[in-house]
């Protein structure tokens, strides 16, 4: 199943009920050709009373009509909401990985193209599940200086590695992006938790635990905080540090964990298993 990162809560627009992605592309499709002219603006209005009509393939032949129409920039966007289109209102990822591609050939170092090299490497990433295919769009993304998501690319290639059990260049790809992208960057934090996971993934407890303290340094106060003293605690239990671990699960339920059941769970467990251990069966 096609995994929905983005796609959000629903929004009325009139007496339809949209996805947010597809607000995304109606406002785009709102946005006029400007400098190309008077015709571009009437064929992206077209496309845009028929998408929100929700006639998908109509605005998809419009937005095809401009793209031929117009050899420029206007184009360009016309067939990177063609993918988008494809992808998300269509259900036809196939259809917008060519697109994308096809973009990217047909107008190089464009706007439209950095953005859909980005898009070509989820499509291939998330719908598709080629992570292979994706790093290469990532690579080409992350690549142009110029590009808008060039540090998130380079957080998804570490993370299509990961997916292709290769923990260890996953790790390679993060550490470069957090030695080049600097403190306070964006995806610094989570960069460093990839890395930690990875670690504990491979059973590299001792590892994993010091970049795990490393990374609480860094996100105090944030949903990564709590994911990296789970990964501590776990990584101690894993190591048979069970005390420590203990009083890391504790230390989470009195600090005001967000899921104390699941805390809970842990505590019992940790709990239980040193009662048999000490031989307190009773």
């Amino acid at each position: 199943m096609r995994r929905t990162e983005g796609l959000g809560p629903l929004r009325a627009r009139g007496d339809r009920i949209l996805p947010l992605a597809a607000f995304a592309v109606s406002a785009a499709l709102l946005v006029a050709g400007g400098c190309a002219g008077e015709p571009v603006s009437s064929e992206r209005d077209r496309a845009h009373a028929l998408f929100v009509q929700g006639d998908y393939e109509g605005a998809l032949a419009a937005l095809e009509a401009l793209a031929r129409a117009e050899p420029g920039e206007a184009g360009a966007e016309a067939l990177l909401l063609a993918a988008r289109i494809q992808r998300d209102s269509l259900r036809r990822p196939e259809d917008a990985a060519r697109t994308c591609r096809d973009l990217v050939d047909r107008y190089p170092g464009t706007g439209a193209a950095r953005k859909a090299a980005f898009l070509l490497g989820d499509v291939l990433e998330k719908d598709l599940l080629r992570p292979r295919k994706a790093i290469e769009a990532y690579r080409a993304a992350a690549a142009d200086p110029e590009g808008r998501q060039a540090l998130q690319a380079r957080y998804r290639i570490g993370r299509c590695y990961r997916a292709l059990e290769d923990p260890r260049q996953a790790r390679l790809e993060w550490r470069k992006l957090v030695e080049e992208e600097g403190g306070g960057g964006e995806w610094r934090v989570p960069a460093l938790l990839g890395i930690a996971e990875s670690l504990e993934q491979e059973g590299l407890h001792d590892e994993a635990i010091r970049a795990y303290t490393d990374l609480r340094a860094q996100a105090g106060g944030t949903e990564a905080e709590w994911r990296a003293r789970e990964g501590e605690a776990r990584c101690l239990e894993g190591a048979g540090r069970e005390a420590e671990a203990l009083a890391a699960w504790r230390g989470m339920r009195s600090d005001g964990h967000p899921d104390p059941a699941r805390v809970d769970g842990r505590i019992d467990a940790l709990g239980k298993r040193k009662e048999l251990r000490d031989g307190n069966t009773d």
